[in-house]
């Protein structure tokens, strides 16, 4: 069976309480209840208990669907009110409204048929207010205001008009007239002007536009659900049967009302706690005016009103004081730098002392180091040495040229640059680190 939602709208908007109530049902949406009031009448007992009345039967076992800030000014204003909330089957909070695009709701079409050539005064039927719950001045005003109806075709009004209506225009006039009500009508007709007949005739009937009546013709199956025994022995809702007969167009309106019925009948009775839902809900909120209350709402910031004399001097003095501050940056980076390059120049100033001694010391090594090839050098064939080479011939010596090994001079040169290098990347490095430090 097809599940249906009402979708409720109860929030305040631009001074207003608006009531918006949407039939869900398969991808259809149809409005079923939409009004406006000043918001000042949610203060209003007796409106808000007509306002009920009117909303009621859409809460009574059916599922509901809702936001959290409607559903809080709901529960609020009709308990406020004493009312007892009718027992729904479920509550479903949603995130945001929805609308439909439709204007009109069943029930208003519905009137529409009823009210097309109804006379202003006539009484209007029980059924709309005890059955419908329909506001049926406010739904008569709302149509016209949107031209579904209207009451300004005098032409029909004439032909509409009773014969005392008719007698009452000829006897204003001073006309004199006999006959039936046909005889009198024709007398009317060829005593007046179309001008004096619309002054004449005017407001008398109900009477449906163009608009109105396009609208009706395609919806006359709401006629038929009126009519049935069905809707009215089970209390059968209009917009279910609206949405059902379009849904089974090969069912006549009588059928589809059996399947109604044979629904209704299988609806499990839920009892449903409006105030133990209200209070999981509304849980939040309280914790949060809770929390709140503890703390001291008197509180006051008391702010001393600051002249223009006083206002200049607090910003000259701040001005001044950055100045200040920008100098000591400025001189504080400035002896910074200096203090590293004089660093540098000291340790660059030692490197090239230390490379020039150890130039210096390795050719003066180089220069001791050498032997005159005249030279007669006695060894002793008991000390073992690698620097020289004996010639051994027999069991006398001779001379020999002694053989240095000499420290090659190339490598000597090679650790001195790698040495210098070294440390040129290590000066780099320290005055980049500080530079970098002093800008940040």
């Amino acid at each position: 069976m097809t599940e249906f939602y009402y979708l409720i709208s109860f929030y305040i908007e631009d001074e207003h309480l608006r009531l918006n109530i949407e039939l869900e049902a398969e991808n259809m949406l149809i409005p079923v209840f939409m009004q406006s009031y000043n918001q000042h009448i949610i203060d209003n007992k007796e409106i808000i208990n007509g306002i009920f009345m009117q909303i009621s039967d859409y809460f009574s076992n059916t599922s509901i669907k809702m936001t959290k800030s409607d559903f809080i000014l709901f529960y609020n204003t009709f308990k406020t009110h004493e009312l007892t909330l009718p027992n729904v089957a479920s509550i479903n909070i949603i995130k945001s409204r929805t609308f439909s695009t439709s204007m009109l709701t069943p029930k208003e079409i519905l009137f529409l048929l009823y009210i097309d050539g109804k006379s202003v005064d006539a009484k209007k039927a029980r059924y709309w207010l005890e059955e419908y719950n329909l506001d049926i001045d406010y739904t008569i005003s709302y149509l016209m205001e949107l031209n579904y109806i209207t009451t300004n075709d005098y032409l029909f009004n004439v032909s509409k008009a009773t014969k005392k209506e008719l007698a009452i225009v000829l006897d204003r006039h001073q006309i004199n007239y006999s006959g039936n009500k046909k005889d009198v009508y024709k007398k009317v007709m060829e005593s007046f002007s179309n001008e004096e007949l619309e002054l004449c005739f005017s407001g008398l009937y109900y009477r449906l536009t163009n608009k109105g009546n396009e609208i009706t013709k395609n919806h006359l199956c709401l006629n038929e659900f009126h009519k049935s025994y069905y809707r009215y022995a089970n209390g059968l809702r209009i917009e279910e049967f609206f949405i059902l007969n379009r849904k089974f167009i090969n069912l006549d309106a009588k059928d589809v009302c059996k399947m109604m019925v044979d629904s209704k009948n299988n609806e499990p009775i839920n009892d449903f706690d409006w105030d133990k839902f209200y209070n999981s809900e509304n849980k939040v909120e309280v914790d949060f005016v809770d929390i709140i209350s503890k703390y001291p709402n008197n509180t006051v910031v008391q702010a001393n009103e600051v002249t223009d004399e006083e206002f200049l001097h607090v910003v000259n003095k701040t001005e001044k004081e950055e100045k200040i501050n920008q100098h000591v940056f400025d001189e504080e980076f400035l002896n910074i730098i200096n203090r590293t390059e004089k660093r540098a120049k000291e340790k660059q100033h030692a490197i090239d002392e230390e490379f020039l001694n150890i130039v210096f010391k390795t050719k003066n090594k180089v220069k001791n180091d050498k032997i005159d090839d005249k030279q007669v050098v006695e060894i002793d064939c008991n000390e073992k040495t690698n620097d020289l080479q004996v010639l051994e011939y027999g069991k006398n010596l001779i001379n020999v040229r002694p053989l240095v090994k000499r420290k090659n001079t190339n490598n000597v040169l090679m650790v001195i640059f790698k040495r210098f290098i070294y440390s040129s990347a290590l000066v780099s490095i320290i005055i980049y680190s500080l530079y970098n430090f002093v800008l940040k």
